[in-house]
């Protein structure tokens, strides 16, 4: 079940409040190699950039797409990552909770509301967090109804998020089972794509590859922060189609 407004401020707020302490202990020049080149510092300034630029959409409810780079930003003094990231996080824990989630605003979602952006940070927020965690060689501990929505958040966010070009002939079907207890029908996707193009229903049903595991590890491999061989999990079928679903579907 997709999480509500105020569900997704409250499970933001403690996400913030462990990657602000994530990044207290972090090394600003760690490599985070699920991110490319960047370093701590990038990660973090990535982050908190997003954060501040989130929150002047939704204080001001603007309808028109603001440039991120244009937000103006003032970076941590003295080099102090976490609490600038804590002062700008708790600015849009804020902002989110002076909307209903109801009020409309630019998104680059299908949902332009202010309820996207609390599901929208809060999800950004757990994968990075996530990507700082792992090159300190930590798991990430995400509780598992926040790991299957924020599998959910990424698929439903895939067909706004597709590179534009020529249309791919990818046509195959993925199942994917979380093992966690309690999570119910919630723990279990049917993906189609059928030319490139994904839909998804909350179901169990065999599919040409099927991947079996806890949300977080499903969760990590579809965001393509975990690979498959270093995964806990099982995996049935067409590997090849899954590793086609992870390029499909990863932010």
């Amino acid at each position: 079940m997709t999480l509500t407004h105020q569900q997704s401020i409250d499970a933001f707020s403690t996400v913030l409040r462990d990657t602000v302490n994530l990044a207290s202990r972090t090394p600003p020049d760690l490599q985070i190699p699920t991110c490319g080149e960047w370093e701590a510092r990038d990660l973090w300034e990535h982050l908190g950039q997003v954060h501040r630029w989130a929150t002047l959409l939704i204080a001001t409810h603007s309808r028109e797409y603001i440039k991120r780079r244009d937000v103006e930003i003032e970076e941590p003094r003295n080099g102090d990552w976490a609490q600038w990231l804590e002062s700008g996080g708790t600015r849009l824990v804020s902002t989110l909770a002076e909307n209903t989630g109801d009020e409309a605003v630019w998104s680059w979602g299908d949902d332009h509301h202010v309820r996207w952006w609390s599901r929208r940070q809060l999800h950004e927020t757990i994968i990075h967090n996530a990507d700082a965690a792992l090159a300190m060689g930590q798991y990430p501990d995400i509780p598992a109804e926040l790991a299957a929505d924020c599998l959910d958040e990424l698929l439903d966010n895939q067909p706004a998020n597709a590179p534009r070009g020529e249309p791919d002939s990818n046509t195959f079907t993925v199942h994917l089972h979380a093992t966690d207890d309690g999570l119910g029908e919630a723990g279990e996707w049917m993906i189609s794509v059928e030319d490139g193009d994904l839909t998804y229903t909350h179901a169990h049903g065999k599919g040409d590859v099927a991947l079996q595991g806890s949300a977080t590890e499903l969760l990590l491999c579809l965001a393509n922060r975990l690979d498959l061989d270093d995964a806990e999990i099982k995996l049935f079928g067409d590997e090849q189609a899954m590793r086609s679903l992870i390029e499909l579907a990863a932010l």
